[in-house]
């Protein structure tokens, strides 16, 4: 039986303009610093993830065995090269000279050996789950690293097949949590229900009554995940403004920019299956309501966009504050009309 998505039934940012009637941050670019070339990213900390291997929680922690956690950049989950080392049960090594990262045989031992994670200081298992924020942060994406696992070079790829990237935050390089599961032979899967990375063996699913979904309800409630998520992470950046710092100014307008390109290809997507012929009277009726929600979002990007390079301009952004509060809550509203409409398929 095909697994129920789950509609998240978003907490949206309760929508004042508050953060833009006030003085505009004083946002501006490093005087040698421009964006063309930047490898700066916007990313999240998510200390509201956790991670199981096997049905075991799992916690993470640094040299100074302070807790470090997962950052979700462009959809994928990272973790810190010694959290890597301490899942895996396997050396790494970072050769700074030669910008590369060995797993498995290094240059210091380059005779195969495992080690066993239950011993590793920077792996712990643990009772409870995750159950802090998630917050935004700046990464430097790491394009002239190069990783080897057992002196093979290594090509990163998410779960769509497109090539990723190491990534660097706060001095620490971090890797792709999927490329380990897989370099593991493990399966690796995301619960966002529960926001969950679930690694090899978990929980079996409890088989219940409920008939089969059809493909076009299926359809619908996918795209309106993705779209929810869209809109819940575009709203996380822009209502911290005021926390913007002059280096993440033109990182999070960047960001957002990308936020709307994905907005348009959602629209377009949905457009799309509105024409979808083996529709149900509800189901279109649903996926109107669903369109309606891509399309009002969109525009509330865009206007995020203009504020986010109004502030990176150090321009005053408050003018922008009325048309952004009318966006927000027209979007909220399509949501939840949106989302009604699915929960009755």
């Amino acid at each position: 039986m095909k697994k129920r998505l789950n509609l998240k039934n978003f907490t949206v940012i309760t929508l004042t303009a508050s953060f833009l009637l006030s003085p505009s941050v004083a946002c501006a670019l490093p005087a040698n610093e421009t964006i063309s070339g930047d490898t700066r990213r916007a990313a999240y900390l998510r200390q509201d993830v956790t991670v199981e291997l096997n049905r075991e929680k799992l916690s993470f922690t640094d040299e100074q065995g302070a807790v470090v956690y997962p950052i979700t950049y462009n959809g994928s989950t990272y973790l810190p090269i010694r959290a890597i080392s301490g899942l895996m049960g396997e050396p790494i090594e970072w050769n700074n000279a030669a910008k590369t990262v060995y797993i498995g045989k290094t240059l210091s031992m380059p005779v195969k050996y495992l080690l066993d994670p239950a011993e590793s200081p920077y792996v712990k298992t643990v009772e409870d789950g995750a159950s802090g924020n998630m917050s935004n942060i700046v990464v430097r994406e790491q394009r002239g690293i190069y990783v080897m696992y057992d002196f093979e070079s290594l090509e990163f790829k998410n779960e769509s097949g497109t090539v990723i990237y190491p990534i660097n935050y706060n001095g620490s390089n971090y890797l792709p949590l999927r490329a380990a599961a897989e370099l593991m032979g493990e399966e690796i899967v995301w619960d966002n229900k529960t926001k969950t990375v679930y690694i090899g063996s978990m929980t079996p699913v409890e088989e219940t009554d409920e008939p089969e979904m059809r493909d076009e309800t299926f359809s619908i409630i996918a795209l309106y995940d993705r779209e929810a998520e869209l809109y819940n992470l575009a709203t996380a950046k822009i209502v911290e403004i005021s926390k913007w710092t002059d280096d993440q100014a033109p990182v999070m307008a960047s960001s957002i920019s990308e936020d709307l390109r994905t907005a348009t290809l959602n629209n377009y997507e949905a457009k799309k299956l509105l024409k979808t012929e083996t529709f149900t009277d509800e189901e279109k009726e649903a996926c109107q309501k669903l369109c309606d929600f891509i399309e009002i979002t969109e525009y509330y990007i865009l206007v995020m966009e203009n504020i986010a390079y109004m502030a990176a301009d150090k321009q005053d952004y408050s003018i922008m504050a009325e048309t952004f509060l009318n966006f927000a809550l027209e979007s909220e509203k399509a949501m939840d009309s949106a989302r009604e409409a699915i929960e009755c398929l």
